[in-house]
């Protein structure tokens, strides 16, 4: 991958608030740069509930994902074919209670 192929990188940064009597995590935020995915929806925060980890009633969390466009630099033929390398991180705010975007609400 050269700094050219660095167009087709998107970075989603979303939060995530968990509400303990419905057993559901709700959208506060979620934010885009690159243009191969959309915000988070509201279907989507379904879909992650089991890569998060337990939490608190009403705790928040703020996840990253990445996705990039991997193609091998050699062009020999040992099976590795140019594929989507995505990457999924979590992490609870320690010193406030959550990351605000615009504002907190």
């Amino acid at each position: 991958m050269s700094l050219a192929d660095l167009n087709d990188t998107t970075i989603r940064i979303s939060s995530v608030k968990y509400d303990e009597d419905q057993n559901t995590y709700l959208k506060k935020w979620s934010t885009i740069h690159g243009g191969r995915k959309g915000e988070l929806s509201e279907e989507e925060v379904a879909g992650v509930h089991s890569r998060l980890p337990i939490m608190k009633d009403n705790e928040f969390m703020t996840f990253i994902e990445t996705w990039v466009d991997s193609t091998p630099m050699f062009d020999i033929d040992i099976g590795i074919a140019p594929h989507d390398v995505a990457n999924f991180v979590f992490i609870r705010p320690r010193y406030a209670p959550r990351v605000c975007r615009d504002e907190c609400n």
